[in-house]
């Protein structure tokens, strides 16, 4: 993932726990969208801000997602150099999506790559996904589908959503690229909450029994209504359907299950509903695990 230098909306060379805690804070009150690096002496960590929630955190150099909880025990002994540069929400999202993608194309240099080779290959193999451009300090998202250009996007503040693919084509052209391609994981979101969702449903019913657990099926059938499509029978979840973004089922799986837990915590206690979900989360793929950890913390 290629980070844009500029525009910088904040520098701290001695960022604290506390330092990152007020920013935090200030960027959820002003809807703040872009990026925060944080160099460690021996490690990077990148936070995704959108519509000033942090949504991603990511250690750079091994190129893992982690949780907000990570960088508090780290900030905890020690401090790091901080960084913000400030994007259009829309430019954090494509990084988000990049984070669980598979890049195909790293670091090629149109000094050396043909260009216009390179999207005959993209079309030839019809691959979907996003390429990532760095011409000069900015970044460009050139997002494909079955092979086509569909649409391009400017990572940068005084961007409008959308620009046009010719002109970005023939200002590469003119002035070089920095190229990585990136094409989605075979990702199931909604295997992920089936394992999360009813693995709580089992645990609940071993630890209550089956009066108790209809009590709380009937409570999350009442909130489920919302959504029309999703409900709970014998202690297990029936998905009708649901959206085909990844990122409108993260939101909607996390918001179900936000709401399961803190049923099972009035029922069983925290500490014990945190141990079950931890327990959970093993079975999880590790791309998605310290995403949906996020949940209870």
């Amino acid at each position: 993932m290629l980070l844009p230098k500029e525009p910088v909306r904040y520098e701290n060379p001695n960022c604290t726990l506390r330092d990152l805690q007020k920013m935090v804070g200030e960027f959820k009150l002003e809807g703040v969208s872009g990026y925060a690096l944080l160099n460690f002496p021996s490690t990077q960590y990148v936070v995704l801000f959108e519509k000033g929630t942090p949504v991603r955190v990511t250690n750079f150099s091994e190129k893992k997602c982690h949780s907000m909880e990570t960088l508090r025990l780290l900030l905890k002994d020690n401090s790091a150099y901080l960084q913000v540069v400030e994007l259009p929400w829309f430019s954090v999202d494509q990084m988000v999506r990049i984070l669980i993608c598979k890049c195909i194309y790293e670091n090629l240099l149109t000094d050396f790559v043909n260009f216009q080779k390179l999207l005959n290959t993209l079309e030839k193999e019809r691959l979907t996904g996003v390429m990532e451009l760095q011409i000069g300090n900015r970044v460009h998202f050139l997002v494909f589908r079955f092979g086509v250009p569909q649409y391009s996007v400017l990572q940068y503040e005084s961007a409008s959503k959308a620009e046009s693919v010719e002109d970005l084509v023939a200002m590469l052209e003119k002035k070089g690229a920095l190229i990585n391609f990136y094409v989605p994981k075979e990702i199931s979101f909604e295997k992920t909450f089936g394992i999360l969702g009813n693995g709580l449903l089992e645990k609940y019913t071993e630890l209550n029994g089956n009066r108790l657990r209809n009590h709380m099926e009937n409570e999350m059938n009442t909130f489920l209504e919302k959504f029309d499509y999703i409900t709970i029978s014998n202690g297990c979840y029936s998905i009708s359907r649901m959206p085909s973004d990844f990122r409108e089922q993260e939101q909607l799986f996390k918001e179900i299950l936000h709401y399961q837990i803190e049923l099972f915590c009035k029922s069983v206690g925290r500490r014990t509903t945190y141990r079950i979900y931890n327990y959970l989360l093993r079975s999880v793929r590790k791309e998605v695990r310290e995403i949906f950890r996020e949940v209870i913390l």
